[in-house]
């Protein structure tokens, strides 16, 4: 009975030990597997830390306060500058086409001037400005080449418009509010040989 109670209690201690020893293994794998996850995090850390220090020395970065001089480039897909009260009054953008437009707007977000490439001639440069109503001046090369000057009246009427090609050929007409010509330069007008003076378009730059 006494050997019977004797070989129980060993069986037990020997279990106990087993399990001291399975608990001691899994401690270790434990503790390494922390080892190693503290040394990757302060590998990142490091790399978060240096990288960020020479973002910021380069000046790819900028933070106030640590930042030096001026940042050397911004890339972006959309440019708004705005006033001290919050009002975005210039914006850079794309058009449907794609092409690069700059807006400038008044303090009641009406358009006042515009820069843009239109894509007529593969892309042609202009600048319009408008009053309270609409487009009032054009400024820009058309798709033929020709450096073209549009002066209008609100809503488009009448006005003064003047071309000169690539080959140096000027023309210059005047028309009234219904658009009839008042009066025009050469008067033998041939459109094979002289630039277009009208071009006025509903492609504004938009928001």
């Amino acid at each position: 009975m006494n050997q019977s109670r004797e070989d129980t209690a060993a069986d037990r201690l020997e279990r106990l030990e087993q399990e001291t020893e399975r608990l001691k293994s899994q401690l270790r794998k434990a503790t390494r597997q922390i080892s190693i996850l503290q040394s990757v995090g302060l590998v990142a850390l490091a790399g978060l830390v240096g990288g960020g220090y020479y973002l910021i020395k380069t000046g790819m970065i900028r933070v106030d306060g640590i930042s030096q001089g001026v940042a050397r480039g911004v890339e972006a897909k959309e440019l708004g500058l705005y006033n001290r009260y919050d009002d975005r009054l210039v914006l850079g953008t794309y058009d449907k086409f794609g092409l690069p437009q700059l807006i400038f707007m008044d303090k009641q977000k009406r358009y006042r001037m515009g820069i843009k490439v239109w894509p007529e001639g593969d892309g042609t440069p202009g600048l319009v400005l408008y009053d309270a109503v609409g487009p009032r001046t054009y400024l820009r090369l058309d798709e033929s080449g020709a450096a073209v000057l549009d002066l209008m009246g609100t809503n488009q009427k009448g006005g003064i418009a003047m071309a000169v090609a690539p080959d140096g050929t000027p023309t210059l007409r005047l028309t009234d509010q219904a658009g009839k010509v008042l009066w025009e330069a050469p008067t033998n007008l041939d459109a094979k040989t002289t630039p277009a003076v009208d071009v006025r378009s509903k492609d504004h730059p938009r928001r």
